[in-house]
């Protein structure tokens, strides 16, 4: 069983996949604690206790090709039923971390985002390498210009789809990224908004 925050039906707002329309599984429970988190009600440890099988079979009857778990850090509780039961459908699944911990599950999703956190983490943990090579895609919060080289030098050998998001789609910031432009280009980053935000939907 696994602790459950939320789920819902809604289009993908952020990264490579967006405008893709995912069955979200939010799950509870982060020690990671960014000061920007926009879902806090995540962190602490729930008691609300779905059935995998359950939770799957939601996703399908929503009529969603894709699943997406997300959280709070999805990777602090053990995925390897859930992702049984995923395997057992038709759906694409999706997972999103923060890096801070390795989880064996994370080889069987079809596509893993990792947006490193080691910039705002009040556990002071820097991204697990074995999480950094499980990723399909690297998304980056941008809270303020030294973040920018900080992701540059740590992340740059990292060679596939990876971009820059202004945190809560500040202006200023965008200001800052584009700025940089050219030498973003350069290192093949993107800058993308969150969406979900801009249009105001869950």
């Amino acid at each position: 069983m696994l602790a459950i925050n939320e789920e819902f039906y809604s289009i993908q707002g952020e990264g490579e996949r967006t405008g893709t329309p995912m069955y979200f599984v939010r799950l509870q429970g982060c020690v990671v604690g960014c000061h920007f988190c926009d879902t806090k009600q995540s962190w602490r440890k729930g008691d609300d206790m779905k059935e995998e099988k359950e939770i799957v079979q939601r996703a399908v009857d929503s009529g969603s090709k894709w699943i997406c778990i997300t959280g709070g850090e999805p990777c602090e509780q053990e995925l390897g039923k859930l992702m049984y039961e995923i395997k057992s459908t038709d759906l694409h699944s999706s997972i999103e971390t923060s890096g801070s911990e390795f989880n064996q599950a994370l080889h069987d999703f079809d596509h893993v985002v990792l947006s490193p956190k080691d910039l705002f983490t009040q556990a002071k943990f820097k991204c697990n390498e074995l999480v950094i090579d499980s990723a399909n895609e690297l998304k980056c919060v941008v809270t303020q210009e030294s973040d920018i080289d900080y992701y540059l030098k740590t992340f740059g050998t990292f060679r596939r789809p990876k971009s820059f998001q202004p945190m809560s789609n500040d202006k200023g910031i965008m200001c800052l990224l584009m700025k940089r432009l050219k030498e973003l280009t350069y290192f093949n980053w993107k800058i993308r908004c969150q969406q979900q935000t801009v249009f105001q939907i869950q």
